[in-house]
C-alpha cells in the first residue's frame, strides 16, 4: 500500500459523509493536496502551509511562488490551489455560492445540512472551502442597489494590487524594515497592517532614515508563527558579531549554520529575528550590547534585552505585558493563561478592529505563542505547552537597565521622566525599584 493512501482515503470518506473533522483548515487542505501530491503524506505539507500562512483563506489568496517556496509543494500543487481560489471568486462574482457542505454527494441531490435553529438567520456569505469568502486587504467590497428589484448586491472587486501584495518579495530587509510579508510568517490574515505601517510607528519620509523606536497603533499578528527563537537568536547575534555585516550573516545562517532542515523554515526564523530586532534601524550601540547579551554565559542580560525590543516592536505584546501581566503582579497573582490573553484580545476589539480580520485558530494560536514568548524570555515560567504560567521576577542587571535608560534618553525621555516611563514594567520594576536600580547604574555604568 502506497505511503499514505489509509489516510487518503479515510479524508476522502470524512469528506463526503459531511463529517465536522473534514471541514476544517487542515482537513479541507490535506484533501486538496491529495489530488496533486501522489505517494506522499501530505498531513505535514498542509501544516506547514497552515503555519506559513496563517489559515486556508491565506493559502488560498497566496500566489505561486510563495505556496512553491514551502517544502513539498510543487507546481501542480500551487497550480491546483490557485484554481481553487479562483474559481470561489469567479463563482462568487457571479453570484454563485461555493459551499462547504458536500450536499448531494451521496447522489442522490439532496441537502443534508442541518435545518437553521429557531430565530437564527441563515448566513449568505459565500465560502471557499469553508472560508469565508471575505475580502483581502487592499480589495474594495462594493455595494451595488439593484433599483428595479429594492434589493442589494455585493460584489467583491479583487484589485491587482492587493493580490500582489500577498507576494513576499526577496527584499532587502536587512537594511531597513521588513515589509509585512505574511506568506513567510503566517500573516495573511493580517496584510493590511502593512498598509499602515506608518500608523506602526514605521515612519515617514521625514524620519525615514532613523531608528523607529517602537511600534504603535495597529496589532499584528507577527507572532502567531514563532516561539522566542532564544537559540537561534543567540547564533544570529553572535554571527553578526563575528561578520560584523548583516548580509554575510543572513547568507551564512541561511546556507546551513541554522540547525533546521528546511532552508524555506531558516528563512522565516531569520525574517522573524530580523523584525524584532533589526528592522527598526537600531543604533549601532544597541545593536553592540545585544551582540554583547549573546557572548554572556547565562544568558540573562540577553533574554531581558529580547523581551524589552521585542515587546517595543511589537504593539500588542507590549500591551498584554501591560494590562494583563503587571497588573496581576501588582496584586500578588501570579498564574495567568491562554484564557487570559484570549480575553484580552477580546476586550481589545473595539479599539483594534484589526483583530476581527484574524481567524478563531489565528486568535487562540497567537494568545499561546504571546505566552511562549514571554516564557522563553525569562518573564513567566511552565512547561512547554502547559495551559497556565507562572510570573517570574527577572534579575534586572545594572548593564541591562543602562540599555533601557540610554534607549529612552535617545527617544528624548527627560531625565527626571525615566524612572516613570512604562518601559520599566516590561520587567516588572515599580518606580521605586526603578529609582534603586538607576543609582546603580550611574555608579557602575558611569558613562550612561
Amino acid at each position: 500500500m502506497a505511503e499514505g493512501s489509509g489516510h487518503r482515503q479515510r479524508l476522502r470518506q470524512r469528506f463526503l459523509a459531511g463529517e465536522a473533522r473534514a471541514l476544517t483548515d487542515q482537513a479541507l487542505l490535506e484533501l486538496a493536496l491529495t489530488f496533486a501530491i501522489p505517494r506522499t503524506d501530505v498531513q505535514p505539507v498542509a501544516q506547514r502551509m497552515l503555519m506559513v500562512f496563517g489559515s486556508l483563506r491565506g493559502v488560498l489568496a497566496a500566489d505561486r511562488a510563495a505556496l512553491c517556496a514551502v517544502e513539498g509543494v510543487g507546481d501542480n500543487a500551487a497550480t491546483l490551489l490557485l484554481l481553487i481560489g479562483r474559481l470561489g471568486v469567479n463563482h462568487f462574482e457571479r453570484g454563485t455560492m461555493v459551499s462547504a457542505e458536500p450536499a448531494g454527494l451521496d447522489g442522490g441531490g439532496s441537502d443534508h445540512r442541518c435545518p437553521p435553529e429557531a430565530g437564527r438567520v441563515e448566513s449568505s456569505e459565500p465560502t471557499v472551502l469553508g472560508e469565508p469568502l471575505e475580502p483581502l486587504p487592499g480589495e474594495r467590497l462594493i455595494e451595488a442597489t439593484q433599483s428595479e428589484e429594492g434589493s442589494h448586491q455585493s460584489m467583491l472587486i479583487a484589485s491587482s494590487e492587493s493580490r500582489a501584495a500577498l507576494a513576499v518579495p526577496e527584499a532587502a530587509w536587512l537594511d531597513g524594515p521588513e515589509p509585512v510579508g505574511a506568506n513567510t510568517r503566517g500573516e495573511v490574515e493580517d496584510l493590511g497592517a502593512a498598509q499602515g505601517a506608518n500608523e506602526q510607528g514605521a515612519g515617514t519620509e521625514d524620519d525615514e532614515e532613523g531608528p523607529r523606536w517602537r511600534a504603535s497603533g495597529l496589532y499584528t499578528a507577527h507572532n502567531a508563527s514563532k516561539n522566542g527563537l532564544l537559540e537561534e537568536t543567540r547564533l544570529a547575534l553572535l554571527t553578526l558579531g563575528r561578520l560584523d555585516d548583516r548580509a554575510a550573516m543572513r547568507r551564512e545562517l541561511l546556507d546551513g549554520a541554522l540547525p533546521q532542515r528546511s532552508r524555506t523554515t531558516r528563512d522565516i526564523i531569520l525574517r522573524v529575528i530580523t523584525d524584532r530586532l533589526l528592522a527598526w534601524r537600531p543604533p549601532a550601540w544597541v545593536c553592540a550590547d545585544l551582540v554583547a547579551g549573546a557572548a554572556r554565559a547565562d544568558g540573562r542580560d540577553l533574554c531581558l534585552l529580547l523581551l524589552l525590543h521585542t515587546a517595543r516592536q511589537d504593539a500588542l505584546l507590549y500591551d498584554v505585558v501591560q494590562e494583563v501581566i503587571w497588573p496581576r503582579w501588582r496584586e500578588g497573582v501570579t498564574a495567568v493563561s491562554r484564557t487570559d490573553a484570549q480575553r484580552f484580545l477580546d476586550q481589545a476589539l473595539p479599539a483594534h478592529p484589526e483583530i476581527d480580520r484574524w481567524s478563531v485558530a489565528t486568535r487562540e494560536k497567537l494568545a499561546g505563542n504571546l505566552l511562549t514568548i514571554l516564557r522563553d524570555y525569562g518573564l513567566l515560567q511552565g512547561l512547554r505547552g502547559s495551559v497556565t504560567k507562572r510570573i517570574t521576577e527577572p534579575v534586572v542587571s545594572p548593564w541591562a537597565a543602562g540599555h533601557l535608560a540610554r534607549l529612552l534618553r535617545e527617544e528624548d525621555v527627560p531625565s527626571d521622566e525615566l524612572a516613570e516611563h512604562p518601559d520599566w514594567r516590561l520587567w516588572l520594576l515599580d518606580v521605586s525599584h526603578t529609582r534603586a536600580l538607576l543609582v546603580r547604574v550611574t555608579q557602575e555604568e558611569p558613562a550612561l
